[in-house]
């Protein structure tokens, strides 16, 4: 057994892009675009993911847009991981998420901070 997790962090950082552009769909990207990094500590090890939370920088309606608040559904997410045995691995997110679309970004934001804290 691999050592429970016993901290996270989450992190909303903004992103300079060197130039804006636009998608076939019509939507442009705005010059700075917001991250959801995400820590998972086991001990001295972290495990790191990261995902570009369309919620936060597109606004709703537009196709290709998650439905979902991807910054307070990874908090939740990441509360839920607490005391639990990381090297369980994908088993870990939860279940509300199979099949969901607009979570793809979340769980292998998940996904990427797990295998990197075990690996």
């Amino acid at each position: 057994m691999f050592a429970p997790i016993d901290r996270f962090v989450a992190y909303r950082c903004n992103v300079r892009l060197r130039k804006a552009f636009q998608y076939s769909s019509g939507a442009s990207e705005k010059p700075v675009i917001q991250m959801i990094i995400v820590e998972l500590s086991s001990g001295d090890v972290s495990g790191f993911g990261e995902f570009y939370p369309t919620s936060l920088n597109y606004p709703p309606g537009i196709p290709g847009t998650s439905t979902l608040a991807e910054w307070d559904e990874v908090l939740s997410s990441c509360e839920s991981l607490l005391g639990k045995d990381a090297a369980e691995l994908r088993r870990l997110i939860p279940e509300h998420y199979d099949g969901v679309a607009d979570a793809s970004g979340i769980v292998d934001c998940l996904d990427f901070a797990l295998h990197d804290l075990v690996g």
